[in-house]
């Protein structure tokens, strides 16, 4: 009898685990751990078939307490509406944020594709991350676009971080695995979206994967956080490469008299900085 469930966006392998930026979650659960154990006869028994099992046609809530509800989505569907459609939802009814990395973004077609990209015309916070051959596509809360490479920190930094792995240079390497999405995280009915699902409308009909669905503060803030630590440590590789970045990454000064203070931004009506400090205030 099964009792507890390891799941997750990790292929539980040296580089999924100790390289990429991954996500894995593990319930101590009877009821999670009897519904995957469903999950694994079907796939094992008549795999070809499973788009005809119960198992594929609904989600499945295996918990459900006040202010912790979390509901499970098989695949591979007859129709990827099933799974994505809730999640273009969440991100169209938004109301305060929405923060994601899914690794295969730029591959990514379907309703979550779509949602994502007119969030980007939305004044609403948004922090986005997803692994490219050539670094990080960054969608940033001000409405654009940007690259982030990736940096290996190298003669800036002591051991035993100047001899780390640097597998990106192959070309077919993922330094982000990760696909989380989470919205209004400190909001009235925060959500994530998270587990092996890429979140595209090709895979929820092809591949076997599982996605999971959090309604629970705590585990909200934790993905938010996740999403927020991802873009400054690759933003911080890039800075600490540049010309002088030992002496400019310092604390600003207190400004002199006549100077705008550093934090002058947070306080300018509709700026994106201002938006910033809304949010993470509350």
């Amino acid at each position: 009898m099964a009792v507890r469930v390891l799941t997750g966006s990790t292929n539980f392998s040296l580089r999924g685990l100790y390289i990429q930026a991954n996500n894995a979650l593990l319930f101590d659960d009877p009821v999670v751990a009897a519904k995957y154990g469903e999950l694994f006869d079907a796939y094992w028994t008549s795999p070809k078939t499973f788009r005809q099992n119960e198992l594929s046609r609904q989600w499945w809530v295996v918990r459900d307490k006040p202010d912790s509800k979390v509901s499970l989505c098989f695949s591979p569907h007859s129709d990827s509406a099933l799974p994505l459609t809730p999640i273009a939802e969440a991100i169209e009814n938004a109301e305060s944020s929405v923060l994601y990395s899914i690794v295969f973004l730029n591959q990514l077609s379907g309703d979550v594709r779509e949602a994502l990209d007119e969030l980007m015309n939305r004044t609403l916070f948004s922090y986005g991350v997803a692994q490219r051959v050539s670094g990080l596509t960054v969608n940033k809360p001000d409405g654009s676009r940007g690259l982030l490479p990736f940096a290996c920190l190298a003669e800036n930094a002591p051991e035993p971080f100047r001899s780390e792995w640097s597998g990106h240079t192959t070309g077919h390497s993922n330094m982000v695995h990760h696909k989380f999405l989470v919205t209004d995280f400190n909001g009235a009915r925060p959500i994530v979206y998270t587990g092996s699902s890429n979140m595209a409308a090709g895979g929820e009909k092809s591949n076997g994967d599982n996605l999971i669905r959090i309604e629970d503060r705590k585990v909200a803030i934790a993905y938010a956080i996740e999403a927020l630590r991802l873009f400054d440590h690759f933003h911080f590789r890039v800075k600490v490469k540049e010309p002088g970045a030992l002496e400019t990454l310092r604390l600003a000064k207190p400004p002199v008299q006549g100077e705008k203070p550093w934090f002058s931004q947070y306080y300018r009506i509709g700026h994106v900085k201002e938006r910033d400090r809304m949010l993470f205030i509350r």
